[in-house]
């Protein structure tokens, strides 16, 4: 009765067991470069081949899925991790082709008088570029301090682009600048309008724009404004908070499981094409990459945690609401159901942690923002999506109810396929988001370096068979609660090293 009882107690093994995929983890790096080709792309304005891009690397990310398991026979599994490094590698050097050669990728010459000119900062990708490559090899040239060197140069890289370029003319750096000045006088950024800033009212619905403002309030999830704040107290622009916490993201993801991959999976985010042209006009993105990574160090190192982490992560943006049952793939092997009940009390308590304040002085004012974007959210035919290429076959305008349409299709695929670890709850993640961004109403690069994050942190702390990093296993034998041995219960059994690994 004792064994019965444990047994009913204990989630199924099916739902929470299942090992990483290297061949798999190739194609998402393949993905992963298409998805970065894309925004690049869009970027400089062509509206043509980022549509294809797209679709080639959504494809690519279901085939990593679905792939079947059971490639021994083929290529030993030391092959298949040399092949992974081998991809990532080209993935990184890509993208810092693009950053040196695409124009307006980087200000080349920058305006005199600055601490760095135009060749410093070329030279700053070449070095960023040359860390991460050789950051894949099992032993670095700067052994531990390789990821804080790739890490640091970037800091170096991000902070001039944001000193190159001040006052973006874009409305979302204003309206992130004048909610942390109403806030420092006492306002509730969830009450208030902002102005105007463009020559016409075409970029808002009709009707929005009433004597030169806009009648909607701050659009963000509270986290940004507490991020934002010490940076416009500190730095004078919010653009340092998301250069910050695109910083923090990558070391938590590098953090989380060190080793080859690691190192490369943050090379292949930071020197993604679009990454700097994102800080440059203040996207909220790099807050989301942030508390990514705060999820998968979670997991892996402090899983007790792993459910605010995942809050807090959900709450940085409306839309990541569909990511919610991938909860489901951060279980270990062995946990029970109440388990799932404490990490979902988690997740709740995340999602709330910064909005309390807020909740408590207007409820009303507060929910009406957060879901105030959909005010603003008009349909854009020079989206990044499918939605110009849809819209005009259902009247003009992509329906409301898509988006979450292709949200449920895509949960229940990569919860079908994805590898039950860390790796996989990254990698759905980023299928989810990829299937589900193109057809909202509106969708540009910025919103896909949500993707491309959760794609390098599927890299990042993946162990799969055959690689040879020293793991970070140790990372949560300590607080995972493994069921008590039972005569229908085998008592658990103590992990040791893997043979190899590459990340």
């Amino acid at each position: 009765m004792t064994g019965l009882r444990a047994r009913l107690g204990s989630i199924p093994a099916a739902l929470v067991e299942r090992r990483d995929h290297a061949p798999a983890l190739i194609l998402v790096t393949l993905g992963t470069v298409a998805v970065s080709r894309a925004m690049s792309l869009h970027q400089r304005g062509d509206r043509i081949q980022d549509g294809p891009w797209l679709l080639t690397g959504l494809l690519l990310l279901t085939a990593a899925l679905l792939l079947p398991r059971g490639d021994g026979r083929l290529i030993t599994a030391r092959g298949w991790d040399r092949l992974l490094r081998l991809a990532i590698g080209a993935g990184i050097a890509w993208g810092a082709y693009e950053l040196l050669t695409v124009r307006d990728a980087l200000p080349f010459p920058s305006p005199a008088g600055r601490l760095l000119e135009g060749d410093d900062a070329r030279a700053l990708v070449v070095m960023a570029a040359i860390l991460a490559i050789s950051g894949l090899r099992e032993r670095p040239p700067f052994g531990r301090l390789q990821l804080p060197l790739l890490i640091g140069v970037f800091a170096v890289l991000g902070a001039w682009f944001i000193h190159v370029f001040q006052d973006p003319p874009i409305d979302v750096w204003v309206w992130q600048k004048l909610a942390v000045e109403h806030l420092l006088a006492g306002g509730n950024p969830y009450a208030m309008d902002f102005p105007n800033i463009y020559p016409d009212t075409g970029y808002y619905p009709p009707g929005l724009v009433v004597d030169g403002r806009v009648q909607a309030p701050y659009p963000y999830p509270p986290i940004t404004l507490w991020a934002y704040l010490p940076a416009q107290l500190l730095l004078g622009d919010p653009r340092y908070a998301n250069l910050i916490a695109l910083l923090v993201g990558a070391a938590l993801i590098g953090a989380a499981r060190p080793g080859p991959l690691a190192r490369g999976a943050v090379g292949l985010l930071l020197l993604a094409p679009t990454s700097l042209f994102i800080l440059r006009f203040s996207w909220t993105e790099p807050i989301t990459v942030a508390t990514l990574g705060l999820t998968l160090f979670a997991a892996l190192r402090s899983p007790r945690f792993r459910g605010i982490g995942f809050g807090v992560f959900i709450a940085t943006k409306q839309y990541l609401v569909v990511l919610i049952p991938l909860a489901i793939l951060l279980l270990r092997p062995g946990e029970r159901w109440r388990d799932l009940l404490r990490l979902g009390l988690g997740i709740v308590a995340g999602m709330l942690l910064f909005a309390v304040p807020f909740l408590l002085r207007d409820p009303a004012a507060f929910v009406d923002g957060i879901l105030g974007f959909l005010r603003i959210s008009m349909f854009r035919p020079d989206s990044l999506g499918f939605g110009p290429d849809l819209a005009p076959l259902v009247g003009g305008t992509v329906p409301l109810w898509v988006a979450p349409t292709v949200a449920a299709i895509a949960t229940i695929v990569v919860l079908i396929g994805a590898p039950r670890t860390p790796s996989g709850f990254a990698l759905a993640s980023g299928v989810v988001l990829l299937a589900t961004i193109p057809v909202l109403h509106q969708a540009f690069p910025n919103y896909y370096l949500s993707v491309v994050g959760a794609l390098c942190g599927a890299l990042a702390v993946a162990l799969p068979e055959g690689s040879n990093a020293r793991p970070a296993e140790a990372e949560a034998t300590a607080e995972a609660e493994p069921a008590p041995p039972t005569d229908l219960t085998p008592a658990p059994v103590a992990m040791t090293e893997p043979a190899g690994r590459a990340g």
